[in-house]
């Protein structure tokens, strides 16, 4: 396993570095990253959730945000038991200053980009027209993951793969998981 995500080292870390030193855009790639980030998606999905099921929205809403937060949690928790299971290091560049404020010392794979890419996915599967102009926005997340310095190409590359994979699966989800919902917020 470890000679399968180590396959392109040299070149992984010389485009890396190429994207980390040109980046010239620092303050949107952190606006990128803290919008993507799953706090603010925790906590807005689920309070999406109950709003939904408080007010009666249709069936269809409500299902649409329990495999949102489904969707979620799953890869938060599965993003972080591949990270330790892997046990990749972040880009050095960064390792310090980054992190003073997180928990998550791995790299491999984006965290960021899955989840961007799920989201994609599961849009795409509702609204289809809408959803396209989102399509780019998982790998202009690992763009900016890697222009920051938190991740190598590849760590980006296997989160959107990993995302869409997620994002498939959350759609196989049956609709009957309202009902249960339905009954726990009662």
């Amino acid at each position: 396993m470890e000679r399968l995500i180590y396959w392109g080292t040299e070149a992984d870390e010389k485009f890396s570095r190429l994207l980390y030193d040109k980046n010239k855009y620092q303050t949107a790639c952190q606006w990128i990253e803290w919008l993507i980030h799953g706090f603010p998606w925790f906590i807005f999905s689920t309070l999406a959730l109950i709003i939904s099921y408080g007010k009666n929205f249709d069936a269809m809403t409500q299902y649409g945000f329990v495999i949102l937060n489904i969707g979620l949690y799953m890869d938060l928790i599965l993003v972080a038991i591949i990270k330790f299971y892997i046990h990749r290091n972040r880009p050095l560049k960064t390792y310090l200053k980054y992190m003073e404020h997180t928990v998550d010392i791995y790299s491999f794979p984006s965290g960021h980009c899955s989840r961007a890419a799920m989201i994609v996915v599961m849009f795409y599967n509702y609204h289809p027209l809408l959803a396209i102009p989102f399509i780019p926005l998982p790998f202009i997340v690992g763009l900016s993951r890697v222009a920051l310095g938190r991740h190598y190409i590849t760590d980006v590359l296997a989160g959107v793969l990993f995302g869409f994979l997620e994002g498939r699966l959350m759609l196989t989800i049956p609709y009957g998981v309202n009902n249960v919902i339905r009954e726990l917020l009662k």
